[in-house]
């Protein structure tokens, strides 16, 4: 990071899956020199599997699944086993303190947002409460994706509906749910294109929208690849560019 910065100017930063306490407030101190104007920071602890990526070594994004943002892919569940709870409470303390004072948006799915508050989220009232609670961290604003959400009979409501609290007004982003198996990555790639969008200019309510629209494509193109959860079609743009013989 520090070689990156002083090579060039960043428009906008966005963390990934930080796997410890310590990596966290390393990210955080970096940032902090660096004078960062724009950190998107999306707290990677709970695939869509419902599976924790905290305390694996070597761990993707995603583990089994993608995170619950863009179209917001079926399956899901909340919970999840793996990683100590010494090490998920000490993750926590340090995004809490370290890195989410910081940022310009957070973008945690549902289970990740509970863990957060200390509290269930499990539906658009929870949702609003908890990104009102992370924002009282100090982010500036913060993006509660709904793709783990349920309905008072358990089933997955039939549009998968994001939560926006800007730091001004609420906004509301659905899209239908998608029937598929290509969720790998939704939740980095979400937070990947709202960084993109708001490094070219983009205000946040309009990075959004064109973020959430962007994966909802991605996984409804996606190739169904093996019997697992797959990736997105991150290219699918490229799909009618005709290509030199």
């Amino acid at each position: 990071m520090e070689a990156v910065f002083a090579d060039f100017s960043v428009a906008a930063v966005k963390t990934g899956m930080l796997g410890s306490a310590a990596v966290v407030t390393a990210v955080a101190d970096a940032v902090r020199a660096a004078g960062v104007g724009t950190l998107i920071v999306d707290p990677v602890l709970v695939a869509t599997s419902g599976d924790s990526l905290v305390g694996r070594a070597g761990g993707g994004d995603d583990g089994g699944g993608g995170r619950g943002g863009g179209g917001g892919g079926s399956g899901g569940g909340g919970g999840g086993g793996g990683g100590t709870a010494d090490a998920m409470d000490a993750l926590l303390h340090a995004y809490r303190t370290a890195l989410i004072p910081l940022a310009s948006l957070v973008t945690p799915n549902m289970p990740e947002a509970a863990a957060l508050v200390g509290y269930p989220v499990t539906d658009e009232a929870s949702m609003r409460a908890a990104a009102a609670d992370v924002a009282a961290l100090g982010a500036r604003a913060v993006l509660v994706k709904g793709g783990h959400a349920v309905g008072a009979d358990g089933s997955p409501p039939a549009d998968a509906t994001d939560i926006l609290w800007d730091g001004a007004a609420w906004h509301a982003f659905a899209a239908p749910r998608l029937d598929t198996a290509a969720t790998h990555g939704t939740g980095c790639t979400t937070a990947a294109a709202v960084a993109a969008e708001v490094a070219g200019g983009a205000a946040l309510p309009a990075a959004v929208a064109t973020a959430k629209a962007y994966v909802h494509e991605a996984m409804r193109r996606a190739p169904k690849l093996g019997g697992g959860h797959g990736p997105l079609h991150h290219l699918y743009a490229l799909d009618n560019v005709g290509r030199a013989p």
